[in-house]
């Protein structure tokens, strides 16, 4: 058993401060003791730890370079006063690495592997689930979600989030190729019969056309990009420096025309659907939900794209940025809002892959 210094990031304020923390090696035993209460019954029970939310530094890997896992956010124990206790374990290229500390020293770390690094917590009983985090070595991070049409997620707080006219949305989308629904909305923010949202809609031969729209009192005003390919990650974006509005497709600008402009709106930011399920007298199935994985949810409050670009496989946040979802975390019921907004955002329904723009940066 051994002491290591470990940096806890704060999640909301993501000012780095340095805690003490026991990591045992998993593979010795341990004396910490937990307490194991006694419930009405006279059943002894004790309640096993939540999984620790993981990060390793530096964000962008580079062949050669070392790596440090961390906690982002330390286990809770439900049972009061049971001291915790970390252990580590890595993972490359999904096999067992032998290394049970967490550092990876520099020299180790090639261009094109996948590292993973997992923590479990121990309260002296019961181990914790895994929380875990995998980084692709070039700089871009693994995992995303996936969406079947019904799923969401909310950005907490996001009433508050108004665009003007000057912005960008982006993101990472592969399209479920079965894909049914007649819209399948990346992003939106509507409140009543106003607001826009920016994804796809069926064109008459089946495929789906990216396009940006506006609602004004229920009356659309649509700006069409082109064709998104279903079943390959691709990069979408819909970028205004306040009289021209561009859409782009991997880089590409597909669509450049003068625009209406940005409806006020107030209504919350929602990943993956253009209404809450239910809401606004719209069943569940006329949505027009997300069909597919997302990844790197993205929204500024600046012009980035202005003509054709090589689109980074790892979108970062930016001065500008007013909401950004990585959709790295693989577990939970929560996506972190890196922006610095604070606009953290809950799942309703999407599920967590190992699949990113990294797997595939075709």
């Amino acid at each position: 058993m051994f002491y290591l210094m470990l940096s806890l990031s704060c999640v909301q304020e993501q000012d780095p401060v340095t805690v003490e923390v026991e990591v045992v090696n998993p593979e010795s035993d341990t004396d910490t003791q937990g307490e194991i209460t006694t419930d009405d019954t006279g059943i002894s029970s004790n309640t096993a730890p939540s999984p620790p939310e993981v990060h390793i530094m530096p964000q962008e890997v580079s062949p050669g370079s070392g790596m440090s896992c961390s906690v982002r956010t330390a286990s809770e124990d439900p049972d009061e006063g049971d001291p915790l206790a970390y252990d580590y374990a890595w993972a490359l290229d999904g096999e067992v690495y032998p290394l049970t500390v967490g550092e990876v020293e520099g020299g180790i770390t090639e261009s094109g592997q996948y590292w993973t690094c997992y923590m479990r917590a121990f309260d002296g009983v019961e181990w914790s689930e895994p929380g875990s985090y995998t980084v692709f070595v070039d700089g871009c991070d693994v995992g995303s979600l996936a969406f079947t049409g019904e799923d969401y997620v909310e950005a907490v707080g996001s009433e508050n989030l108004e665009l003007s006219d000057v912005f960008t949305v982006e993101a990472y989308t592969k399209l479920d190729a079965e894909a049914i629904d007649e819209k399948v909305v990346i992003v939106s923010q509507v409140s009543g019969s106003t607001g826009w949202w920016f994804g796809t809609r069926r064109t008459s031969n089946g495929g789906f056309k990216t396009e940006f729209v506006t609602l004004e009192n229920g009356l659309e005003t649509r700006y069409v990009g082109a064709q998104l390919p279903a079943s390959i990650w691709r990069h979408v974006a819909v970028s205004s420096d306040g009289d021209t509005l561009r859409i782009f497709r991997n880089g590409e600008m597909i669509a450049e025309e003068t625009w209406l402009g940005m409806p006020s709106v107030s209504g919350p930011v929602l990943v993956g659907t253009l209404f809450r399920p239910g809401e606004n007298g719209l069943p569940p199935d006329e949505d027009g939900g997300w069909q597919g994985l997302l990844d790197q949810v993205h929204i500024s409050d600046d012009a980035l794209y202005t003509e054709t670009v090589e689109p980074e496989l790892q979108i970062r946040p930016e001065d500008s940025s007013v909401l950004f979802f990585d959709f790295n975390e693989g577990y939970g019921d929560m996506t972190f809002d890196f922006s610095g907004s604070g606009f953290d955002g809950i799942l309703f329904g999407p599920t967590w892959t190992n699949d990113s723009p990294c797997s595939s940066p075709d």
